[in-house]
């Protein structure tokens, strides 16, 4: 409790803290500092090693308003391409006020030259309603289609996440949005339990380090909404169940191609079943692994999966 009290002819008028005892001293309040909760943290590169990160503008691309990047606790805004220095142990954070950061053919690249971590909520980047911490809706199409592409050097933290908490998603929102991190390990959680169409398209294609892909809870599928997800992802041991009963146009194409290492698919498809939506699903998947799985819901004979012939795949019927 603040106290302000008459001494002697002096009027104390301003004055903050709590009498401890008769004799009139004074202890200050203790200041607490809260740390951010990982939803409130924007998208964060922190260096590992020195070097540049690089901010590229694609083509003719231009946004409605700049990008912002908070190094160390200085905040600079953007507008065109610019090269970020760092040194070992700076910490460097993005946002945006923009609801996309491509127009499907032009985009915007953030890409580091050295090693380093990556965490944060990567809402931040198309804020542009505020409070990205509580926001769990994408509403501009392509919203971060590429913004993490060829990213070699980027490591997950070993303690702070890297989120994707959107349930509401925009057509192509994740488009190839971490294609070639060659040393992503581990995905962010996908809670979207409705898909649009392209909106996970190459998202991790060439994530060679990747080793446990995320939950994939949707069952409303769209066009191509998964085609080359987790192509070229060589470490990928066990795909993630995949509980939609519908299958759309392309929606399952090339999603596991080249996973040598894949062991089991577990897939809840009763319709929609042709060559053209699980086109070359698990072609060259599974080469690695002897006599690998596929968990099926619908009593459809081995052909209608469209299997690799180069491949023995076991059909195990839970149905």
């Amino acid at each position: 409790m603040a106290l302000c009290a008459m001494m002697g002819t002096a009027t104390l008028t301003s004055c903050e803290g709590t009498l401890d005892d008769v004799f009139g001293e004074w202890s200050r309040p203790t200041k607490t500092e809260t740390t951010p909760s990982i939803e409130e943290t924007p998208l964060t590169f922190e260096a590992v090693e020195a070097g540049t990160i690089q901010v590229y503008y694609s083509g003719s691309q231009t946004l409605p308003k700049p990008i912002t990047y908070t190094k160390n606790g200085v905040s600079t805004s953007i507008t065109t391409s610019t090269d970020i220095t760092v040194a070992v142990g700076d910490v460097v954070s993005f946002s945006s006020e923009n609801s996309s950061l491509s127009d499907g053919t032009n985009y915007v690249i953030i890409q580091a030259d050295h090693k380093c971590y990556v965490y944060g909520n990567m809402m931040s980047m198309i804020n542009d309603e505020g409070y990205f911490s509580k926001d769990k809706t994408i509403s501009g199409d392509y919203a971060l289609k590429y913004l993490l592409y060829g990213n070699e050097n980027m490591y997950n933290h070993p303690d702070k996440k890297l989120l994707l908490p959107a349930t509401t998603l925009s057509e192509g929102c994740y488009y190839g949005l971490f294609r070639g991190c060659l040393s992503l390990s581990k995905a962010p959680e996908l809670p979207a339990t409705k898909l649009t169409p392209e909106c996970y398209r190459q998202m991790f294609r060439y994530c060679t380090a990747l080793t446990t892909a995320p939950e994939l809870p949707a069952t409303t599928l769209e066009g191509s909404c998964y085609n080359q997800m987790f192509y070229n992802c060589t470490s990928l041991t066990t795909a993630p169940a995949l509980p939609a009963t519908t299958l759309a146009e392309k929606c399952y194409a090339y999603m596991f191609t080249y996973c040598p290492k894949l062991s089991s698919v577990s897939c809840k498809a009763t319709s929609g079943m042709n060559t053209t939506n699980l086109a070359f699903w698990l072609e060259y998947a599974g080469t690695d692994v002897t006599s690998p799985t596929l968990h099926v819901t619908s009593g459809k004979k081995l052909e209608e999966w469209n299997l690799p012939g180069s491949v023995t795949w076991t059909i195990v019927d839970d149905l």
